[in-house]
Order: structure tokens, then sequence, then C-alpha cells
């Protein structure tokens, strides 16, 4: 497996919209688990919620997308093939809140041409936060 940095530049998304903060496991073009660790203190929490932060559902999403793209990407030794999001179908289990280690796992289920369907997740504290499915597809695609 490529180092870790190598992992995370394999995305095209630099901070701050990279929402993984480590890969933990990788087959590529299988599967893949990561963290997302949360303080608190980033930007976004100002304003999502004032005085009670919230993890926003659309930025753990975003997350579990990136996970699949590192999984994507790494299939043929992290080339940086651009994909993109096709289709998100993902249902919140409870809300987030920091500080946070978020757990993320994604695995392919199918490929069709450029197209890809992920199963996702994330936890917090052995507790299944958010799972559905991912669709990412090739550029010009899906």
């Amino acid at each position: 497996m490529p180092p870790h940095a190598a992992l995370l530049d394999a995305l095209p998304h630099r901070d701050p919209f990279r929402f993984i903060t480590s890969v933990d496991t990788l087959e590529p073009g299988v599967r893949a688990s990561g963290l997302w660790i949360l303080r608190g203190d980033e930007a976004f929490f100002a304003g999502h919620f004032p005085g009670q932060p919230t993890v926003p559902g659309v930025l753990l999403g975003e997350a579990l997308a990136q996970l699949s793209g590192i999984v994507s990407h790494c299939e043929n030794r992290c080339d940086g093939r651009a994909t993109r999001l096709a289709q998100v179908n993902i249902r919140f289990r409870m809300a987030v809140v920091p500080p946070a280690r978020i757990a993320l796992s994604s695995r392919l289920v199918r490929s069709m041409g450029g197209v890809a369907l992920y199963d996702v997740s994330a936890s917090v504290e052995n507790s299944v936060v958010a799972e559905g499915t991912i669709v990412l597809g090739g550029r010009g695609e899906a």
C-alpha cells in the first residue's frame, strides 16, 4: 500500500475540502477504511450551528465519497484518474457532534464501464451514524 500521504494526495481535494484524516486500510479497487478527526474548531461549525455544532450530513457524505474515490483511484497504483460524484443515497442515523473520530468505510459493490457503486458507512464509537450507497463516475460518464 502506498504511504498515507500518497493515498490522500491521490484525491483531487485539498484543504479545506479534504474530509479524510487518514486511510487505515486499502484493498485497491475493492475496499478502504479511514478516519475523519474533528476537533470542533473547523470553520464550518461557526455556522452549523452556533453554540450547538453538528457535523453537516453533506460533509459526512463527501467524506465517504472521498474514501470511495481512493478505492477507485488506487485500483491502478493511485494513478489520479478523475472521478466525480454521480449519486448519493445515505441514511443518517444520528447527529455527530465534535470532537469526534468518525470511522469511514467504503466497499465496491459493482462497476460497469466507468461507473462504480459503493456501499459506505460512517461510525462514531462503534455506533453507525450514516450508511448507504455512493455512485462515482469517470469524467463525462454516469
